[in-house]
């Protein structure tokens, strides 16, 4: 399934990506990208990139994904786990979205979390966290329970990338872990 849609804003039209949510119902875990890469909306599919498909495979490591296609977005909702982006018109890495794109698509996002109270709330990248928070939070890789409050009272977890500096194997490996453990409860 392709997941690439056209759309028209501020008389500019460009292809972006439709959110992957439920018709109704909850999520047990929902993505939050930050801007959809132009590779993967030519392919049509969320994060085909390197650090995607990383993520991609972790999910799938630790059983929290579990593939029925070759595309890890095609098997998102038969996981119950839905996906989107803050902002969803494409760029390339490091043009990062504006304060004013970051407010506009926080209203988006919390207008999803209200909808589908998901367990969990998987940001991929720390910017949209921290874009999404009051200035000066507290923000660690995994679980961040004290940011809850700021969304409906879903558990806050931001992805620890590989390739971020303070980001080892052993920090990838305990939080995805802790993920696991929520989301079996």
């Amino acid at each position: 399934m392709n997941h690439r849609i056209k759309v028209q804003k501020d008389g500019k039209a460009f292809f972006t990506f439709q959110d992957i949510l439920p018709k109704e119902g909850k999520l047990d875990l929902l993505i939050v990208g930050k801007v959809p890469a132009p590779t993967s909306v030519r392919l049509g599919h969320y994060f085909q990139g390197r650090q995607g498909k990383a993520m991609w495979n972790k999910l799938t490591e630790y059983g929290i994904l579990k593939l029925r296609t070759d595309y890890h977005d095609d098997s998102l909702l038969n996981n119950n786990i839905g996906i989107t982006d803050i902002v969803k018109e494409p760029r390339e890495a490091g043009n990062e979205p504006s304060i004013f794109e970051y407010q506009e698509g926080k209203e988006r996002i919390l207008r999803i979390i209200d909808k589908y109270n998901p367990k969990v709330i998987f940001f991929v990248y720390k910017p949209v966290l921290e874009n999404c928070v009051p200035f000066l939070s507290k923000i660690e890789y995994g679980f961040n329970d004290h940011l809850s409050k700021y969304f409906y009272g879903s558990k806050v977890f931001l992805y620890p990338m590989s390739g971020v500096r303070t980001v080892t194997t052993n920090v990838i490996e305990s939080k995805m872990q802790e993920l696991k453990i929520v989301l079996e409860k």
